[in-house]
């Protein structure tokens, strides 16, 4: 556990990096699936936002998890099943750290690619998403994971 207070400040700077400009767009959420946690999203244009989460993994090892990614939104790709265009389909990159709850000295640090989708609502400050993230863990070993969420944000501004 005394890892988790020591490596605090990494949520901090998490959280600074997702609300990031001024002018950008903040929204905060749940996210339930592999991991289950807070959701954050900055827009910082139309196409381009910083995710993450702070979140536990209820798979087989129990664990703290932290992740942030640059997301790229395509807003054609699945434009034929929303003619407003708000299904925008995104892909990113992004780092995760996650903490073992039985073994606070095995942290767990890599990199995620997030491929997914998010419905906008016209009329609400609201996003519904879903998203599968490959990880790649390169310390202490290597090792692969697939992470996968359905969530839900409000947005603020």
């Amino acid at each position: 556990m005394k890892y988790l207070y020591q490596r605090s400040y990494i949520i901090i700077i998490i959280l600074l990096m997702a609300a990031g400009t001024a002018h950008a767009r903040l929204g905060l959420g749940v996210m339930l699936g592999e991991p289950t946690g807070i959701s954050i999203k900055n827009w910082h244009t139309k196409q381009k936002a910083v995710d993450a989460a702070v979140a536990w993994s209820l798979g087989k090892h129990g664990r703290f998890h932290i992740h942030a990614d640059y997301l790229h939104h395509n807003y054609n790709l699945l434009s034929e099943f929303s003619a407003r265009r708000r299904l925008p389909a995104y892909i990113g990159l992004g780092a995760r750290m996650a903490i073992n709850e039985d073994d606070n000295d095995n942290i767990l640090i890599g990199m995620r690619v997030p491929v997914g989708c998010s419905y906008l609502f016209m009329n609400y400050p609201f996003d519904v998403f879903f998203e599968l993230a490959p990880t790649f863990d390169v310390i202490p070993e290597t090792s692969f994971e697939l992470n996968g969420a359905v969530g839900v944000r409000i947005y603020f501004n």
